[in-house]
């Protein structure tokens, strides 16, 4: 028993640990405002206010798809795209990393009277 418990406690005290930071190289001026991560898939991603772009990776970094600052525009024609802080300001996935859901914000109201900001 005394054997079982200090083994125990052997792998315990080996097994700690911590974040590991790495680099993450991005493309251009870019300035990450948002990070997202899936559980289960291992699928991160990145939201870039400057040029209002979302990056999406895999386990081993790899981009997978990038949300452009056009696509962005193609789901809300109202949007201004700029340089300020209008743009992707969040990033959420689900677990499956299938769906990514990205608030983005704009500073100027939508025609129609309502907030200018969505989820997309």
């Amino acid at each position: 028993m005394k054997a079982a418990i200090w083994i125990t406690t052997g792998l315990a005290a080996w097994a700690m640990g911590g974040p590991v930071p790495s680099p993450w190289p991005t493309s251009g001026d870019q300035a990450t405002v948002a990070i997202g991560a899936s559980r289960v898939s291992g699928r991160y991603a990145v939201a870039d206010s400057i040029e209002d772009e979302v990056e999406i990776r895999d386990i081993r970094g790899a981009t997978t798809r990038v949300v452009t600052s056009s696509m962005l525009t193609g789901a809300m024609p109202w949007i201004t795209p700029s340089i300020d802080t209008d743009g992707p300001r969040s990033v959420a996935m689900s677990d499956s990393g299938r769906l990514a859901f990205v608030a983005v914000v704009d500073d100027e109201t939508a025609p129609d009277g309502q907030a200018g900001d969505a989820v997309v």
